[in-house]
């Protein structure tokens, strides 16, 4: 049986908009326990800030500190066309993508819409869970 990304997405979306101070990012981390944040515009799926892109743009800087309050969202996320999964896709595929792009995590789209996020962690649930089956 095939494993469906829509089996192990996380269907809570976490965003924030573009225009928001980027100290916000940091607060949703924080509270909602997680480290991606989906970036909306309206409705439309506009980027996603990963607490690596936090590390990046740090080490890009060096010795200069980041203004979390003086920065936008937009300014520290990776912005659209990004790489997305789809609800129905088989979940081995998702993992595949996510290495090949070397990111941790794929928005899940269905007709436009941003439905979840899937995770490294979600694919590495996914592999435990069948490995302790077996």
């Amino acid at each position: 049986m095939t494993l469906r990304v829509r089996e192990r997405m996380s269907s809570e979306l976490v965003g924030a908009s573009p225009d928001e101070p980027a100290r916000r990012v940091l607060e949703l981390f924080e509270e909602r326990d997680v480290r991606h944040v989906l970036v909306f515009s309206g409705e439309r799926l506009v980027g996603i800030v990963s607490d690596r892109d936090l590390i990046r743009i740090t080490l890009r800087n060096a010795g200069r500190v980041l203004d979390v309050d003086g920065c936008r969202v937009a300014d520290i996320m990776t912005p659209a066309p990004l790489e997305v999964a789809r609800p129905e896709e088989p979940l081995r595929e998702a993992a595949r993508r996510m290495q090949e792009a070397r990111v941790d995590a794929l928005p899940v789209v269905e007709e436009d819409r941003a439905v979840g996020i899937v995770t490294s962690a979600d694919v590495l649930a996914a592999y435990a869970a069948t490995e302790d089956a077996s």
